[in-house]
Order: structure tokens, then C-alpha cells, then sequence
């Protein structure tokens, strides 16, 4: 029987499955919501019946266990807090923001139901690149767009996760600020303080009834908190396929119980980090091609209701295989063009930054 591998030993280079099981994940919710978009609001999706969480809410639970590790990282490796904002800017906003261009003029006008000169000028085109792009309205309709889809008016369900994704990263730089994570003590301390409430809140059934805010800032931040805190003990932490097999052996007995979410999340969790970095040979030269996870998952939503919009009678699984067909060269695109510059130069812009700014405070850290 093979060793376990110890979490800390196999997650320090970038020798690993993070691509792919991010692209693997941003895959998972375009099929979910190609049965969303074609069966309407309400209809049946892959897994719902299970908990009630469908196929895309364990991807982006993913997405959060995967990220709260990483930017933890991010945060170690930073020499301040405005240089780890600016990290974590550059990599949600350059792409998001060319998407909502992209979607709002060019790709929707000609789909709009009202002139193009009327489009154009209506305050809620001209609003929603701002509201959008900032994420300070994710769900931002545009005038005239997919009315007669069976998801009538929504351009882009994927985006408004980034919003609790952007609020992940700013408490984690808060407690960071405040030397949450210069040692473990004090980490598990801020975990006992804010972990311990998401926590007992995961064990209420009625959080999970209704999809609410309050369900969410449980669902994402113990996600995350789990990503976060697994980075800070990794050396402490064995990644074998029989913890897989047990964690999801104790899910399926404590599906009934009040236990079964946040059961769920730590299963996600070991899982996702194991399928990470254990498997190793060819699977690995997939890290080579490039992360084209984010522009699949933001892209893909507006492209599955343009399809919809043309070609009505698709059903969920050609919708998904044309969404993969049209979105993945969108993606590698905007990889190539948009997110890889900017994360290669980010810490040159944040020098430059930095030089522009000297009238700022100096930076906590």
C-alpha cells in the first residue's frame, strides 16, 4: 500500500493537477447551469437532489477551498498589504472586466430587442460595465437582452460568487494585518473566534432551505477557512485516497444528520487538495497548457444563453458540449492575452505603483 504523502511535502512547487482540477470545476458549473438555462429556474440539475447542493455548488466550493490555501500563500509571500491587494486584483479584474466589455458591446447588442441606437443609450447599458466590472451589482441586466430564454433578462449567473470571493480575501488580509497568521496559536485562535459560528450556523437546517446570504457566508467561508487553515498546518496533514474514501463514507452516513454540510465541505476539501497534488504522470503535463479556468467560468453563462437564444431546442447536454466547443478558445484567449500578462508583471506594476504613490501611508506589514 502506497505511503501517504504529507500535504506541506507535495504542495510547495508547481508540479501539480491545480489546472485541471480548476478547469474540471469551472466545467462542472457550465453543466450545471446548461440544465439551469435550458429546464428554467427551479428545474432539476445534476446532484440537486442531494442535499439540496447541485453539481456547480461543490465546484465552487472547490473554487473556495482552493483559493483559500493559495491566497494564504499569497499573503505569506507578500511584502505588504497593498502589494498582496494589488495581487489579488490583477487577478480577478483585467479579465473580468474585458469579459463584461466584450458581453455588454459586442457580443448582446445584436441580440437586444430594442435598436441598436436605443440600446446604446439606455442608462442601464451605459451602468453596466461599472456595476458589473466592480462587482457592486454582479447580476446587472441589459435592456432587451435574452427576454424569451427560459432564464429570461440574467446575462451572467457565474459572477456574483467573485463578490464573496473579493470579501474572503479582504477578511483574510485583515486578520493577516493583525498577526492572525504569524503562528499557529494565533490561527487557531481567529478560527475558534469566527470558524466556530460558521460552524455551529452549518448545523441549523433552515440555513440550508433557503438560498440566502447568510447561507452563503457560511458555505464560502467555511470553504475557504478550510483551504486557509489546511495551507497553515499542511506539514501536519497525510493525503491518501483511503482519507478520500472515508471522508465520503462519513458523508453518505450523516446525510440526514445536521452534521452532513459541513461533513461535505472538509470531504471537498481533502478531496480537492488530494486530487491536487498526489497523482502524479501524465496527468501532470495538463499543468503546461495554462489556467483557463476563469475565463471558462466567466464566459461561459453568457455564451450558453447566446446559444439558447439562437438555438431554442438544444438540450442541457448539447448545450454544455457547444458551451465547452465555443468558451474553452474564449478562455485560452483571454489567458494568453489578458491574465498571464498581468500576473507576470504584477509585481512590476505594483513597484511602479508604489513610485506613483509616495504621498500614501506606508503600508501595514
Amino acid at each position: 500500500m502506497a505511503r501517504a504523502r504529507i500535504l506541506g511535502d507535495v504542495s510547495s512547487g508547481r508540479d501539480n493537477n491545480l489546472n485541471l482540477m480548476r478547469l474540471l470545476a469551472a466545467a462542472m458549473v457550465a453543466l450545471s447551469h446548461s440544465y439551469l438555462l435550458v429546464n428554467g429556474e427551479g428545474g432539476w440539475q445534476p446532484m440537486k437532489d442531494m442535499g439540496g447542493l447541485t453539481l456547480g455548488h461543490h465546484a465552487v466550493n472547490i473554487f473556495f477551498v482552493v483559493s483559500g490555501f493559495l491566497v494564504v500563500r499569497s499573503w505569506h509571500r507578500s511584502e505588504s498589504v497593498v502589494q498582496f491587494g494589488m495581487a489579488r486584483a490583477t487577478r480577478i479584474f483585467p479579465a473580468l472586466t474585458i469579459c463584461v466589455l466584450i458581453t455588454a458591446f459586442v457580443a448582446l447588442p445584436l441580440v437586444s430587442a430594442l435598436p441598436l441606437a436605443e440600446y446604446f443609450s439606455s442608462p442601464q447599458t451605459l451602468l453596466y460595465v461599472p456595476l458589473t466590472a466592480s462587482l457592486a451589482t454582479p447580476g446587472a441586466e441589459l435592456p432587451g437582452v435574452f427576454d424569451a430564454n427560459p432564464v429570461p433578462n440574467e446575462v451572467n449567473g457565474s459572477l456574483w460568487t467573485l463578490r464573496y470571493e473579493v470579501f474572503c480575501y479582504g477578511v483574510l488580509a485583515v486578520l493577516g494585518m493583525f498577526g492572525a497568521f504569524s503562528s499557529r496559536l494565533k490561527t487557531l485562535a481567529v478560527f475558534a473566534l469566527l470558524g466556530l459560528p460558521l460552524l455551529f450556523l452549518s448545523l441549523v437546517p433552515t440555513i440550508h432551505e433557503d438560498y440566502n446570504m447568510v447561507q452563503h457566508f457560511v458555505r464560502f467561508g467555511l470553504c475557504f477557512g478550510i483551504g486557509v487553515l489546511a495551507h497553515e498546518f499542511r506539514d501536519r496533514i497525510p493525503l491518501h485516497l483511503s482519507g478520500v474514501l472515508l471522508l465520503l463514507a462519513t458523508v453518505v452516513v450523516l446525510h440526514e444528520t445536521a452534521f452532513f454540510a459541513f461533513t461535505l465541505y472538509v470531504f471537498i476539501a481533502y478531496g480537492s487538495l488530494w486530487f491536487a497534488f498526489v497523482p502524479s504522470g501524465r496527468i501532470r503535463t495538463f499543468n503546461k497548457v495554462g489556467d483557463v479556468s476563469y475565463g471558462l467560468y466567466i464566459y461561459a453563462f453568457p455564451v450558453q444563453q447566446l446559444l439558447l437564444n439562437g438555438l431554442p431546442a438544444l438540450a442541457p447536454l448539447e448545450l454544455f458540449i457547444a458551451t465547452l466547443v465555443v468558451t474553452i478558445p474564449i478562455a485560452a484567449l483571454s489567458w494568453v492575452y489578458v491574465e498571464k500578462p498581468f500576473l507576470t508583471h504584477k509585481d512590476a506594476l505594483y513597484a511602479y505603483a508604489m513610485r506613483k504613490a509616495r504621498w500614501l501611508p506606508a503600508p501595514l506589514r
